[in-house]
């Protein structure tokens, strides 16, 4: 931070603005946080003051620590539009933040806002708030925010195979990558049951071992209903899953609606659940 946004800075802080945002009235926010609320609200602070200087030559050239609680009031009872344009212009356009970062962004000034019209202690000679009007720009944030919902589902829809793949949400080689990578662990999990034959038993870390391939191998190879109704198999269900080829369940989030929910098996599954042991 230069030392003339260090010195807007100090301005805040010799207000009450840490101990009203750290309060349960304010959020509840840590100073870390804080901190990084009232960077932001500097920045378009400076960078609002430099649009409308551009406007007014008359204008003092530089935002300063004699001008910025002025500004600040200024900017949102009378010159509230340019925080949408600033959004746009600067957070968007420039420095090409995603909508959700943006909404961040919002979140942050407009707690500031509240905080500097109705709940700040800032006193000066030079300056009195006249008005604690917060219609206008309160709106202004609803519209920001909706349009970054709005750009964020666009966002979302955008997103490629190449993208996901990139950050590790699908495999290359998409659902046969998945079913390869599941078969390639089969072996172990026959190998847990080979050391089982004769107890009949299993201990703890062979058994989450074991369940989790069978999990795998329902997800990628079957058309197993919903997760939970999977999760809640009970142990003699497996003959019901060898002799007809599915079972039924009754415990999932929709089953008030639906009632029942079927689990269908796999010759991938086939296998292990032959022989399957009991925890011990």
């Amino acid at each position: 931070m230069s030392s003339h946004d260090q010195n807007l800075l100090a301005v805040f802080e010799t207000t009450n603005i840490y101990g009203h945002l750290s309060s349960s009235m304010g959020g509840d926010r840590k100073p870390g946080c804080i901190k990084t609320m009232i960077n932001r609200m500097i920045i378009v602070l400076v960078w609002t003051y430099d649009m409308w200087g551009k406007r007014s030559p008359s204008t003092t050239a530089v935002l300063s620590a004699d001008n910025m609680v002025a500004w600040m009031h200024q900017l949102i009872v009378k010159e509230y539009t340019m925080v949408s344009i600033f959004c746009e212009e600067y957070l968007q356009d420039k420095r090409a933040m995603k909508a959700s970062t943006i909404k961040g962004w919002v979140d942050h000034v407009a707690a500031i806002v509240e905080w500097f019209l109705f709940f700040g202690n800032i006193t000066s000679d030079k300056f009195v708030i006249l008005s604690t009007d917060d219609t206008a720009i309160t709106k202004i944030f609803t519209k920001i925010r909706k349009s970054c919902r709005k750009r964020e589902r666009h966002e979302k829809n955008e997103k490629t195979l190449k993208e996901a793949v990139h950050n590790h949400e699908l495999p290359p080689d998409g659902l046969a990558g998945l079913q390869a990578s599941v078969q390639s662990q089969i072996p172990l999990a026959l190998a847990i049951l080979k050391r089982c034959e004769r107890t009949n038993l299993i201990n703890a870390t062979d058994y989450r071992d074991y369940m989790s391939v069978i999990y795998c191998a329902f997800y990628t190879n079957s058309v197993t209903g919903r997760v939970s109704a999977l999760e809640d198999m009970r142990h003699e269900q497996v003959v019901e899953l060898l002799d007809q080829g599915f079972a039924m369940s009754s415990q999932f989030k929709t089953r008030a609606k639906f009632g029942m929910s079927s689990i269908s098996n796999n010759d991938i599954v086939d296998p292990l659940l032959v022989g399957i042991p009991h925890l011990v």
